[in-house]
């Protein structure tokens, strides 16, 4: 039953980044129509010969479209990590004997993690440099749609063109960042925790998708201390931590059931379906599902 559960909470998980990155990227999409009248204007325009404040305004919206992109995701990646905080609270408090409280996490302690490098840059990092390149991409789809004569429609079709292919990177982006956060709260909940959680077994997805230092690392045992900054693995990396509890802390009844969730292939034929099937849910279905 435990190991149903923790499947179906990673497909579930699994939902939540694809809803997120759904939701964060059609406004992303359709805020290029706020460049339409700056377009208009510009056609009968040399784009260098531009007075300074107008590039500035075009700069500014750029920044605006990135920043409100980046303001919806965090939001959400947030909320969805203090609820992965709850459930392995719980998970952990109905496993073990004690009755002590287990120490969470609130939601600023948890926002301090959205911001952590993976792979040697930050959210706010990498978005930063998404949007210098797109300022770049779009002076230069100005330049040679004023320098070819295309209609409003023809350059803004551009534009949305280019914006679709920084979609992909960003979608890649904010899948790691998801996941990454909700790493990191989980290393901190087990680290407040570690009177029951001394060690944590690294658990990847097994399908099609997965990746060979994935697939090679899976099911290795590592200490708290051991742990922190393993995962994310890789860009788009689904691999993450399951507690080990001593069978001391645990309830007798709860023993078999918690070591098949210490079995290296746990997530495999069972959850591939599933992971590729998922589509799309609300934290408040997530909640519903799992009460």
């Amino acid at each position: 039953m435990l190991v149903q559960d923790l499947i179906k909470h990673r497909v579930y998980l699994e939902m939540q980044k694809n809803r997120i990155n759904k939701n964060s990227l059609t406004t992303l999409i359709s805020s290029i129509d706020e460049f339409d009248n700056i377009i208009k204007f510009l056609q009968d325009n040399d784009y260098n010969k531009l007075p300074p404040d107008i590039k500035k305004e075009i700069d500014a919206i750029i920044e605006k479209i990135f920043k409100d992109y980046k303001k919806e995701a965090s939001a959400e990646i947030i909320k969805v990590a203090k609820y992965e905080s709850v459930y392995n609270s719980n998970l952990i408090k109905n496993l073990i004997t004690s009755k002590i409280a287990l120490k969470t996490l609130t939601t600023d302690q948890i926002e301090t993690f959205l911001n952590k490098d993976i792979l040697k840059l930050s959210f706010d990092k990498s978005i930063k440099k998404q949007t210098e390149e797109f300022k770049e991409i779009f002076k230069t789809n100005l330049e040679i749609g004023i320098k070819d004569r295309l209609s409003l429609k023809e350059i803004s079709n551009n534009m949305r063109i280019n914006l679709n292919m920084k979609k992909t990177h960003l979608e890649t982006l904010t899948r790691t960042v998801f996941q990454n956060t909700m790493n990191l709260t989980n290393d901190e909940l087990y680290k407040r925790n570690k009177d029951f959680v001394k060690k944590l077994k690294r658990t990847a997805v097994l399908d099609q998708l997965t990746t060979d230092i994935c697939r090679k690392n899976n099911g290795k045992i590592y200490t708290i201390e051991e742990s922190i900054g393993v995962l994310p693995a890789h860009y788009n990396c689904r691999s993450f931590w399951i507690p080990v509890i001593d069978k001391d802390f645990l309830i007798p009844a709860q023993y078999k059931d918690f070591a098949k969730t210490q079995k290296d292939d746990i997530f495999k034929s069972e959850s591939e379906k599933a992971f590729k099937t998922s589509k799309t849910m609300t934290i408040e279905e997530m909640k519903k599902r799992e009460q």
